[in-house]
């Protein structure tokens, strides 16, 4: 293990030895000082290791500790860790003559560093150095006392930063990418690249590798080596399945040996961050898992062998390298690229489109969605087109049960299925005991003129339940879809199934959107859903159909249970996202629900029996996940809440940020210490120059009562520094981050917060934000759909607003986390001065893993920008928008790319 040295007294010579001669130094903070690192600290690392195979290399960082997860790396690679911390540009100086080079991780490190003039050559690496676009004016350079660097003078980037530097090294330049093929030394089989795998997954999926792949492998390449690797540290046990092993310091060079580079998949889609990488080092990753079967993998990693390296570079759709980095990509970059293959790039002009459906009636919309987007015809010959391409093609077992169907309708779903473009395909009826001879005389004729179509009849009635497993038991293909009897299929359902299935083989669960047939065959009142949201699962079934699910995984769960009639299909998605996360949502209406008197197709409230089933279903859920949670009745009828108990309490930091406007403080702090009652919490005002006597005497008053201590910030306003100054004041474990113009509208609204925010898996909590009239004003965060980045308000899709539900982000007008997670992720970024530095928050959040949850039981009125009017600099949307896309460059994966936000809910045309 290699020694790490920390300051302790006011002089780094004090306590810190001097680097060895020849030494570069590597000056850092950020993320990598806790949690896991991020995509671009993890090419950070992996250039710190390869400098450290040519050199002695040190780190000094600024943060006062490195994480665990930096360190398993540099450790492994024999370098040494410093904390200079705030005295970092003075321990440089002093030891200048042993410093080859001081190498900084980013632009605004060396806007701090290179204050200094007497140092050695400085270097950066950094891909955004080279483009010269910033100008040289100055942005202000106050700091915190006693944090000398921890917030940093952000200026003359261009002129005197770049001026100092000797060398850049682009972290995410390519590779040379030779034309040869690579050599049959090695097959090296990527370890859980991302986090640690306690659950024996990943061991069990090399494990298979290496027994039933490895061999066929070895008659091809007598000479292939495995080689098990890890990027992040945490190695899979040392069981003997593999030649050898090797930690992050070695497992590039192991890459960049490799003939073959497979990756045993543990769960979800390939991070986009490790594809990135792979790309960068010429290498396009073989995945397999135990899904599929052992040919289909013998076969992907041969002709991976025989083609040459240029040929493996990650140039496809399905394996293209991330054009940006964060949540949106790290999430939905698949996803993406599959909607574009969906709907292709015909789009009206985005005023053209307001205008278009702002004329129109409602109906009408998504006919013209329909015809002009992605119209039917075009669709399906697409599809049509690709669809004896497909490189995997498995087969489809579609289950119907049937009681005493219309023999019309029973037709029409038949004839739905048999024109379908994807040929792979298997219809398993079965009639549960119908006592109408024309539809038992259907049923057979279809059996008789179609040889993929499966009838069994039962004698006595076995229920909806019953009838739909005895239809699985009849089912021979690796995926099942359920279809009801009276409702229809887009005739390019399957194909797209199977494509989505094509590039990503691990996905277990698939669900679609869905539109209804009316009386007259119309296609109406389409449902366009968001990708998977756990937390909006709980609160209502929204996956309904279409739903596709992995043989394998419906014979573990036990298929349908009997007894929950109504809901038997939210009661098998609660069992089956409690096996796998594996989920994946194809934006496009493929399913067609018909409009029945008497069904909820036609009025949700059609049949209370259901619901009670449904009520039963998910208090069973919780049982079974051993929440400390009850279901409880959601806003409508037909919700859900599940409450979680919070039992002790820690201490709740509210942070205001205030500039004068004591009439809006006040009364703010006030409701919220009454909502508060029995809780712990403290208060921390940032001032930000408040000069009204009135205000600067209530400061006077309230710091005196022990719960409220006053952040002054007398600079020039920067929202994210001063909500990362208030953080550093903080004493509570829970960050609560309020505006002074917010009025609570319930008592019990910080509770419904916080038992969110003390979830383990979940990192920032929203509520939901009314304007003073009522009208709704921030049900979540909205990305790219119209904008940049929107308050929600859910209009006709009630849903949205008055669920319990994952998004992408939530506003800082009010939110809550964890004091850990804001920590984690290093607070707000400060360069987004003014707008949108929450929602980047957020997606910083969510890229290391953590869900953002917003809960409608916490409602607030807020009068915006009460205290300092509307601020929108075009700088902070440039910022935001090269870090995480464009309007219409990403999909928010939480909203759909179906639908208009400027134009209230209106088809995207």
């Amino acid at each position: 293990m290699t020694t790490r040295h920390t300051t302790g007294g006011t002089d780094p010579s004090d306590d810190l030895p001097p680097p060895p001669p020849h030494t570069t130094v590597v000056v850092h903070w950020g993320a990598l000082a806790s949690g896991a690192p991020v995509p671009r600290d993890r090419r950070v690392l992996r250039w710190i290791s390869r400098r450290a195979r040519e050199s002695t290399v040190w780190i000094a960082s600024i943060e006062p500790v490195m994480g665990s997860a930096a360190h398993d790396q540099t450790d492994a690679a024999g370098v040494v860790t410093v904390a200079t911390g705030g005295h970092t540009r003075r321990w440089l100086t002093r030891h200048r003559a042993n410093i080859d080079a001081v190498v900084c991780t980013d632009i605004d490190v060396a806007a701090v560093i290179a204050r200094s003039s007497d140092l050695p050559p400085l270097w950066l690496l950094d891909s955004r150095a080279v483009e010269g676009t910033t100008s040289a004016a100055t942005i202000e350079a106050e700091e915190a006392p006693g944090r000398e660097c921890a917030i940093t003078a952000r200026g003359a980037r261009d002129d005197s930063v770049r001026g100092r530097v000797a060398r850049v090294v682009l972290l995410d330049e390519p590779s040379p990418m030779p034309t040869e093929t690579r050599g049959d030394a090695e097959c090296v089989v990527l370890a859980d690249c991302l986090v640690s795998d306690r659950s024996g997954e990943a061991e069990a999926g090399i494990r298979w590798f290496a027994d039933e792949v490895m061999p066929e492998l070895r008659k091809v390449r007598p000479r292939l080596r495995l080689v098990v690797a890890s990027l992040d540290g945490n190695v899979v046990r040392r069981a003997p399945i593999a030649d050898e092993f090797c930690g992050p310091a070695e497992a590039w060079g192991a890459i960049d040996r490799a003939a073959v580079i497979v990756v045993c998949r543990r769960a979800g889609p390939l991070p986009d961050d490790l594809l990135h990488e792979l790309a960068h080092a010429a290498v396009a990753p073989v995945v397999v898992d135990g899904a599929h079967d052992r040919a289909y993998a013998v076969a992907r990693c041969v002709a991976a062998l025989e083609r040459p390296v240029r040929a493996r570079a990650v140039t496809t759709s399905a394996w293209r390298a991330p054009s940006r980095q964060g949540t949106l990509a790290a999430h939905s970059e698949h996803t993406e690229g599959f909607a574009r293959e969906v709907y292709g790039t015909q789009q009206l002009p985005w005023v053209q489109a307001l205008i278009t459906n702002s004329s129109l009636p409602v109906p009408d919309r998504y006919r013209l969605w329909r015809s002009v987007h992605h119209g039917d015809t075009a669709r399906v010959m697409t599809a049509g087109s690709r669809a004896d391409r497909l490189t995997y093609r498995p087969l489809v077992s579609i289950v119907v049960p049937v009681h005493d169907t219309d023999p019309e309708v029973l037709r029409a779903m038949a004839s739905s299925v048999q024109q379908q473009t994807y040929p792979r395909w298997q219809l398993c009826v079965v009639d549960d005991a119908s006592t109408r001879r024309d539809t038992r005389a259907t049923l057979a004729d279809l059996a008789t003129t179609d040889d993929r179509v499966v009838l069994h009849r039962l004698d006595t009635g076995a229920g909806i339940a019953g009838a739909t497993n005895a239809a699985i038991g009849l089912a021979t293909g690796a995926y099942v879809a359920f279809l009801d009897h009276d409702d229809v299929l887009a005739p390019d359902a399957l194909y797209w199934i199977v494509r989505r299935l094509e590039l990503d083989g691990a996905i277990d669960v698939l669900y679609s959107d869905e539109d209804k047939l009316d009386e007259r065959g119309t296609r109406v009142e389409p449902y366009f859903k968001p990708d998977w949201s756990p937390d909006y699962l709980l609160s209502l079934n929204y996956v309904t159909h279409l739903l596709v699910v992995r043989r394998r995984l419906l014979d573990e769960v036990g298929g349908l249970r009997e007894g929950f009639d109504g809901a038997q299909d939210y009661d098998l998605l609660l069992r089956l996202t409690e096996h796998t996360d594996r989920v994946a949502h194809i934006p496009a209406p493929l399913y067609s629900w018909r409009k029945v008197e008497g069904s909820t197709s036609a009025d949700i409230h059609a049949k209370p029996a259901a619901h009670r089933a449904s009520e039963r279903a998910l208090e069973e859920a919780i049982a079974r996940r051993g929440l400390a949670a009850t279901r409880e009745r959601g806003i409508q009828p037909t919700w859900h809440r599940v409450r979680y108990r919070v039992t002790n309490p820690p201490t709740v930091s509210v942070v205001i940020p205030t500039r004068d406007r004591v009439d809006l403080l006040e009364p703010c702090v006030e409701r919220v210490r009454s909502a508060t009652a029995g809780l712990s919490v403290e208060f921390v005002i940032v001032d930000n120059e408040s000069c009204d006597p009135a205000t600067l005497q209530y400061f006077g008053r309230v710091a005196a009562l022990g719960d409220v201590s006053i952040v002054r910030y007398p600079h020039r306003f920067n929202f994210a520094r001063q909500m990362n100054l208030a953080a550093l004041a903080a004493k509570g474990d829970v960050l609560l981050l309020l505006n002074n113009d917010v009025r609570p509208t319930s008592d019990d609204w910080v509770e419904a917060m916080l038992e969110h925010a003390l979830r383990p898996e979940v990192g920032a909590v929203g509520a939901r934000l009314v304007w003073p009239d009522g009208r709704a004003q921030h049900e979540g965060v909205v990305l790219n759909a119209g904008g940049v980045a929107l308050n929600l308000d859910s209009g006709p899709h009630a849903a949205f607003g008055k669920c319990i539900r994952n998004t992408a982000a939530v506003t800082a007008a009010c939110l809550m986390t964890r004091a850990s997670v804001y920590a984690a992720v290093g607070g707000m970024d400060e360069r987004l001065r003014v707008a949108y530095n929450d929602v980047d928050l957020c997606l910083r959040i969510g890229e290391r893993g953590w869900r953002i949850v917003y809960t409608p039981y916490a409602e607030l009125e807020h009068a915006e920008s009460s205290t300092r009017g509307s601020l929108h600099p075009v700088i902070d949307e440039a910022f935001f928008q090269k870090r995480w896309g464009a309007p219409y460059t990403a999909f928010d994966p939480f909203y759909t790319p179906n639908l208009e936000l400027m134009q209230p809910w209106s088809p995207r045309l």
